[in-house]
């Protein structure tokens, strides 16, 4: 059977894993295309602050290139040296406790959705003794949806950040198992997965089954959006815009030797 190449590879930062199981939780709200652009900042200088202007015409536009002088009331400070303090002396017979940090794994995963919704999707999971175990399998979920979050709470406890890089298929998965319901399922490929390698799909899935609606509707949101900025872009293409651009030039002062330093 032809093997069909999967799509990005995105990364997906999360923290250890831990025994207890929770409800995880979206911890943003996905977008639906209606946030609103940033206003443009302009800043306005008066003329004595502009020492030399250069304009070229490229592209259709002007450039103009201005070095400004430099502001009285934002002086250059001095560079000073400054000597590494001293670990402090542990006494003899101590340990000096240190705070404990959560190991942060990087997983990649990789998605292309099908026809009919099944994600197909691939990732590598990092155990703590440094080794990585290659995971696989099928879902019954349109991982498009995922694609406007980029945290939320798992079943682990911990809050999980990840970037999704994701293709989309218009032909029917081949290859796909037959799913019982239509609940959010997830069917690995491997058998005896360790619990915590399925920590992050198994909480995308659990979210799903309660913000399935939101996160559907928002993606729909989005596609709207984005068809409507391409036909507006279509319809009124953009002008070229003169750009400006300012610097400074600061000579920066040579170290001052800090107290102690020999002379």
């Amino acid at each position: 059977m032809k093997k069909f190449p999967l799509p990005l590879i995105a990364l997906v930062a999360s923290l250890s894993v831990t025994n207890a199981q929770q409800q995880p939780a979206l911890l943003t709200e996905p977008p639906d295309g209606s946030e609103a652009i940033a206003p443009e900042i302009r800043v306005a200088l008066r003329p004595a602050d502009v020492e030399e202007t250069t304009v070229t015409r490229q592209g259709g536009r002007d450039i103009t290139v201005q070095r400004l002088a430099l502001d009285p009331n934002d002086p250059v400070k001095p560079v000073i040296s400054v000597k590494p303090s001293p670990a402090p002396a542990v006494p003899a017979g101590e340990t000096q406790d240190a705070a404990p940090t959560a190991p942060t794994y990087l997983t990649l995963l990789s998605a292309s959705v099908y026809a009919g919704s099944l994600t197909s999707v691939r990732w590598v999971h990092c155990r703590e003794d440094g080794a990585s175990i290659e995971c696989s399998g099928w879902s019954n979920v349109d991982f498009n949806h995922f694609s406007g979050i980029s945290t939320f709470l798992g079943t682990d406890g911990q809050p999980h950040c990840f970037i999704m890089g994701i293709g989309n298929e218009e032909f029917p998965a081949e290859e796909a198992p037959q799913f019982s319901g239509t609940a959010p399922a997830f069917i690995p490929d491997q058998k005896n997965l360790p619990a915590e390698a399925l920590v992050l799909i198994d909480s995308l899935h659990k979210i799903y089954a309660t913000e399935g609606a939101k996160l559907a509707a928002a993606h729909l949101g989005r596609e709207r959006a984005a068809k409507a900025k391409a036909a507006e872009l279509l319809a009124n293409p953009p002008q070229p815009k003169d750009l400006i651009i300012r610097y400074r030039i600061a000579e920066t002062p040579l170290p001052t030797p800090a107290e102690g330093d020999a002379q």
